[in-house]
């Protein structure tokens, strides 16, 4: 089984590493030459339908923050590339979220919006996998909480989790909305999910909701006491995107068993 990884980021070190005797990951970042994988360092819009033709998995990982609609017209390019292979793709909880909406729990049937440039991008490339030119095709969507772990590559934009962990070791000092809620997947929990599905030969398509366990600013800061670590929590003005994903389907489809929970996730950062 060969497996060509589109994007080189927190998420897909680990992967390359699992499979680095049968994957390639194309990326623009030539940063990461001293990694010792196989890298194709381009942009993944200009790899053709032949090369893509020879892998068994692809999984895309790749996203222009600066332009967000030229990521619309990269990911039709790729729909139409592929044939035969199993394609995984990230979407995002952003999806189902309204500017300060009250939390709930959401389903993948649950109703969208289109609010902001990314969500409305996450909605349009989960609508064209869903589209009559695609819907034979061997896809699988994520619909990804807050992804949240240690990684030897560092995101720009941290986790809310990493960011509270990042900052009581350089400041000794954590500091806590009193309005968060959100679900979280733990790399280790995303790995495990990305494992089942490459090696699922039954299951090859479908969109499902991806989270380890919800915290919200109680959870959280009593997670954090039982390491003795203090927090401040703050009256927060500003509306936040706030969610809580349903993973029941995933779980029921695969028989899958999310391990990671609140606790054991704070201790890896100890």
């Amino acid at each position: 089984m060969k497996i060509c990884i589109i994007g080189f980021n927190h998420i897909t070190v680990n992967l390359l590493e699992t499979y680095k005797d049968n994957s390639v990951c194309i990326t623009q970042n030539i940063l990461h030459k001293d990694f010792e994988y196989e890298f194709v360092y381009d942009d993944y819009d200009n790899i053709s339908k032949e090369f893509y033709s020879e892998y068994d998995i692809i999984i895309m990982s790749s996203y222009n923050h600066d332009n967000h609609y030229i990521n619309i017209e990269k990911f039709t390019n790729l729909l139409n590339k592929i044939n035969k292979q199993k394609l995984i793709y990230f979407s995002s909880a952003v999806v189902y979220v309204y500017h300060n909406k009250p939390v709930e729990y959401y389903t993948e049937n649950s109703k969208r919006y289109t609010t902001t440039d990314y969500n409305i991008v996450k909605n349009k490339i989960d609508e064209l996998v869903n589209s009559c030119e695609h819907k034979h095709k061997k896809i699988i969507g994520l619909c990804l909480g807050t992804v949240s772990g240690k990684s030897i590559i560092k995101k720009k934009k941290m986790s809310i989790i990493n960011q509270i962990m990042d900052n009581y070791y350089c400041n000794n000092k954590i500091n806590i909305s009193d309005n968060l809620y959100k679900s979280i997947i733990t790399l280790k929990d995303l790995y495990r999910v990305i494992n089942t599905i490459i090696n699922n030969n039954e299951i090859n398509k479908g969109y499902y909701n991806i989270s380890s366990f919800e915290i919200n600013t109680h959870i959280l800061n009593e997670a954090l006491l039982k390491y003795n670590i203090d927090c401040e929590i703050y009256n927060d003005k500003i509306p936040n995107y706030n969610f809580y994903l349903n993973n029941k389907k995933f779980k029921d489809d695969f028989n899958f068993e999310f391990l990671d929970d609140i606790n054991t996730h704070i201790k890896t950062f100890i």
